[in-house]
């Protein structure tokens, strides 16, 4: 069984759904980028925009933050899905 670790703390979760849902409410984006500490008005942006640039840090974060509201499902949000099973890949 893959599970998922939290990137932020110790948590692990039994699925990508549980990850994403555990990351937004444990620990909400501020102004104020956790991986660069650029300063923003959206963070979920600027992270989309350094993801876009290939920065894997970025990337993974944009994937745990970003909204699904139905829209089709960008490259780089697919590219930063897959970063996430392969970065923070647990086995059990």
């Amino acid at each position: 069984m893959c599970v998922l670790r939290c990137p932020f703390c110790d948590y692990v979760a039994v699925n990508y759904s549980a990850l994403k849902r555990h990351v937004k409410t444990k620990h909400p984006l501020k102004e104020t980028c956790p991986v660069c500490g650029k300063r923003c008005r959206n963070v979920v942006e600027h992270l989309h925009h350094e993801a876009e640039k290939g920065c894997e840090k970025h990337a993974v974060l944009y994937a745990l933050y970003r909204r699904g509201n139905g829209r089709r499902t960008n490259s780089v949000f697919k590219r930063s899905r897959d970063l996430i099973f392969e970065m923070l890949s647990v086995t059990r």
